[in-house]
């Protein structure tokens, strides 16, 4: 949403589609994706983000993001999305560290699988939301539901997507096919402390996305155990 939402009339629209969505009541994601260089100004861009946040109830986020916003680390950005924002589930990326996961039952961290040596990092941004969505998707729970353990192999699956894509050079012909996601998991074994706001060390693909926000159309927030619109918590 990040480029759409410098321009006017992609803004309207965009803001158009959050409110139908809204009303039929669906989930949202969203990805900053913040280009500087698509931005009048830092404050334009921090605005429309932030908006941006609000309505999402799953963020996948950077660290630069993060701290361009507030001046936060990663952790620290996580928790204020969950506790400020009424966003229910947060997906912090580290660069080449990997990434950091959070909801209301805990936390964590995944570490980027080893060995992978980048040609293109376009799209994975991209990937890593796709393949954590389709994950999350599968599980037929709300985003605020899934236990440390089911967010965690959710992000093990999205690194391993992400990271595999930039062997590839392009977008989407750098997707990378299910099979080889699994095999590469089977070599990906994570090293845990699995606990409630517990630390996990294993992360995410870096790259970042395309600053979209996505309604999951197929997956009503009521069905899901989500709150209504009415009932959000969304404090800036």
């Amino acid at each position: 949403m990040g480029r759409q939402q410098g321009v006017l009339p992609a803004r309207t629209a965009t803001r158009a589609a959050v409110a139908h969505a809204r009303a039929g009541d669906r989930l949202i994601s969203f990805d900053p994706n913040l280009r500087k260089p698509l931005w009048p100004g830092e404050a334009a861009a921090k605005e429309q983000i932030e908006w941006g946040l609000r309505q999402a109830d799953i963020v996948k986020i950077s660290d630069e993001e993060i701290a361009f916003l507030w001046g936060l680390s990663p952790e620290a950005g996580a928790q204020k999305l969950l506790a400020e924002y009424g966003v229910r589930l947060v997906y912090a990326t580290l660069g080449p560290r990997g990434c950091r996961f959070a909801n209301r039952q805990g936390s964590g961290e995944v570490a980027s699988p080893a060995g992978i040596r980048v040609a293109d990092t376009t799209g994975a941004g991209d990937i890593f939301g796709g393949s954590a969505m389709s994950r999350l998707l599968r599980t037929g729970k709300a985003p605020a539901e899934l236990t440390v353990g089911e967010l965690r192999a959710i992000t093990r699956f999205a690194c391993c997507a992400a990271s595999l894509s930039t062997q590839t050079r392009g977008g989407i012909n750098s997707v990378p096919p299910e099979s080889a996601v699994q095999a590469l998991l089977i070599d990906f074994a994570p090293v845990s402390t699995d606990a409630p706001g517990g630390r996990i060390q294993n992360t995410c693909s870096n790259a970042a996305g395309r600053g979209t926000i996505e309604v999951l159309r197929a997956w009503p927030r009521r069905a899901a155990g989500v709150k209504p619109a009415g009932g959000r918590s969304c404090v800036p």
